[in-house]
């Protein structure tokens, strides 16, 4: 009898060690109104309604703030400068692309590692995928991609230098070069400005979401901390340089010079984007911009 017990034990024991194991595989499970990506304790969960990640659970424990998770991310409070520009008027679509993210398809893989990925493609040309793997570490990559034709230079085709007169008095060849060079820098300034109207300026580049007020944030040595309590939460870790905010305010919030704080913590990761001769440091629509991360849970 003793002997039958024992079996029984061991038998029973390895029902629920197989069991772990095989919720431990990254699964991707689907329907009509989300898809989800499960792995271990960590489980992502992407609404097919409004477009956004509405659950990320890393370790065990839920990061999203009433559905809010991750999403694109391209509006910060406005400047003076940025008034000054009309940027509010003039990029207000890259507002809306912030507030209601315009998700046009998804697709779904196992990687060869056994991973799994979900790619959500909005518009304008934007791309977040998410991958996630058997130990519940979650990869996330922004792709931002060309919206118009980068400046071109205006060509001149005539010009004092293209015919040479060997009589011409050199000084007066040289006072036609030194017109003709100042109607070339004044033809380039009046196109790019021209261009510059007539196309929205990114004022950033991100991800945005919301985590509940209960975790805290802090950054150390480039590395973003989200946690509770002792060790819980997860290390963000970026693949590159990248920017963070976080505070206990919107971004509509400081632009309505509201300052009573929410009850989360609203959370923005930014790529570094260069200074646009003239603006300030926006993204040109031309220029491809991406930004990664990784989500690894500290327990």
């Amino acid at each position: 009898m003793l002997k039958m017990k024992t079996i029984y034990a061991m038998s029973l024991l390895s029902a629920i060690l197989m069991a772990f194991s095989a919720q431990a595989a990254p699964v991707i499970q689907e329907n009509d109104s989300a898809i989800t990506l499960s792995a271990g304790k960590s489980r992502l969960v992407f609404s097919k309604t409004t477009g956004i990640v509405k659950s990320l659970r890393i370790g065990g424990s839920e990061f999203v703030y009433k559905e809010s998770g991750p999403r694109p991310n391209y509006w910060r409070a406005m400047t003076d400068l940025d008034k000054q520009l009309s940027i509010p008027t003039r990029s207000a679509a890259w507002r809306e692309h912030s507030l209601n993210p315009r998700a046009i398809d998804t697709l779904t893989w196992t990687e060869d590692d056994g991973a799994v990925t979900l790619r959500v493609n909005y518009e304008p040309e934007c791309s977040l995928l998410y991958t996630l793997y058997e130990n519940g570490t979650l990869e996330v990559l922004l792709l931002q991609n060309p919206t118009v034709q980068p400046f071109r230079e205006p060509i001149i085709l005539d010009g004092p230098g293209m015919v040479y007169n060997p009589d011409e008095d050199p000084e007066e060849r040289a006072a036609r070069i030194e017109e003709f060079r100042a109607m070339q820098a004044r033809l380039k300034a009046s196109e790019y400005r021209r261009w510059l109207e007539e196309i929205a300026l990114i004022p950033r580049v991100g991800v945005r979401m919301e985590v509940p007020e209960k975790y805290t944030c802090e950054e150390r040595e480039g590395q973003l901390y989200v946690t509770f309590g002792r060790g819980r939460g997860f290390v963000l870790q970026p693949n590159h340089e990248l920017a963070y905010t976080f505070q206990r305010l919107t971004v509509e919030d400081l632009e309505a010079g509201r300052t009573e704080a929410r009850p989360f913590t609203e959370l923005c990761i930014d790529a570094i984007v260069p200074d646009t001769e003239g603006v300030g440091p926006y993204v040109m629509p031309s220029v491809p911009v991406s930004l990664g991360f990784t989500i690894t849970p500290l327990r």
